[in-house]
């Protein structure tokens, strides 16, 4: 199984058993292949360490019934604040990343080098984006095999965030969804403005739009953030 970055899984993680681990990948796949409507009412909601966030997620699942998080739009700034989030301290999480776009860039990611080991990045192939069963089968044969699954042991495995595809994981990112990301707004010049006033006022305007972050929106709330 190839990895991009990180380069550990977890055989043990938090008390949780091999099997229970495993069985938790299993329960994201059912509910990605759940028919709408129909979506398990046991779901538990995963806390991201964001607090606006997991508000907004659990209101959505407390509206529709339908667990996870599911984000469109310009969404890799966010999943890098979620992956980075949830590995750093408090919380000090391990999270796996099924990447089938090819576009997760471990750099963006804020967090310390060695909370860094304990994101683990998996590209699987173009034909496979509808193949999550062979993805988790391939998750099971690393944990148990693998010696190095056994150096984060001391961590609990999050879950997984699964970018482009078809769903699959706790968090998807892909091309629909129910939290739309953007950079947020700024406050355009007045429509009565002079061109004299607008070069006055270039600079200040610049500086605004340098430190604008991005925002998330959705009909169960929005929140900004950056990256940093």
């Amino acid at each position: 199984m190839d990895t991009a970055q990180g380069s550990r899984l977890l055989s043990e993680v938090g008390g949780e058993s091999l099997e229970e681990i495993l069985g938790s990948l299993r329960t994201a796949y059912h509910h990605a292949t759940t028919v709408e409507g129909n979506a398990s009412i046991n779901y538990r909601s995963k806390t991201t360490g964001i607090a606006e966030l997991d508000e907004i997620v659990t209101r959505h699942f407390q509206s529709t019934k339908i667990g996870g998080l599911s984000i469109t739009g310009r969404y890799l700034p966010l999943v890098y604040k979620i992956a980075s989030t949830l590995v750093s301290s408090p919380n000090n999480k391990a999270v796996i990343i099924i990447d089938y776009e090819g576009r997760f860039e471990a750099l963006r990611l804020k967090c310390s080098t060695a909370d860094l080991d304990h994101i683990y990045v998996l590209q699987p192939a173009e034909s496979a984006r509808d193949q999550i069963r062979d993805i988790i089968a391939d998750i099971e044969s690393y944990m148990v095999y693998d010696p190095e699954a056994k150096q984060s042991s001391d961590r609990e495995l999050w879950g997984t965030i699964a970018i482009g595809g078809t769903g699959g994981g706790d968090v998807s990112a892909g091309w629909k969804g129910w939290l739309h990301v953007d950079r947020e707004q700024v406050q355009p010049f007045p429509s009565d403005i002079t061109l004299n006033e607008a070069l006055q006022q270039r600079e200040e305007r610049q500086k605004a739009v340098d430190a604008a972050g991005w925002q998330a929106s959705s009909a169960w709330g929005d929140f900004i953030f950056h990256e940093d």
